[in-house]
């Protein structure tokens, strides 16, 4: 699970929009990345993280090679963050 946080908007006095060519919402800065996909939640994470950082964990090996043979939990990329337009998730998400 994420957390999202709004730092600050930024008024122009011009009133312009914004950026030309940047999309928005945009992302500038955040810490770690997301866990994998169907990593079974938190306790799932939280079991996952144990098992990569102890190699003789019994279970290290197979989630190596399930995260592609490797995985740095510390590792953000805000240029990767996709927002979802909200009116398709509403659709999405009650019809």
């Amino acid at each position: 699970m994420g957390r999202l946080a709004l730092a600050q908007v930024r008024d122009d006095p011009r009133g312009a929009p914004g950026e030309q060519g940047v999309k928005y919402p945009r992302c500038v800065d955040g810490a770690r990345g997301c866990p994998p996909d169907d990593v079974g939640g938190p306790p799932g994470y939280a079991v996952f993280l144990q098992a990569l950082a102890d190699a003789k964990h019994p279970q290290h090996g197979e989630y190596l090679e399930w995260a592609g043979g490797q995985f740095d939990p510390d590792a953000f990329d805000a240029s990767r963050v996709d927002f979802d337009n909200p009116r398709t998730r509403w659709r999405k998400a009650f019809g």
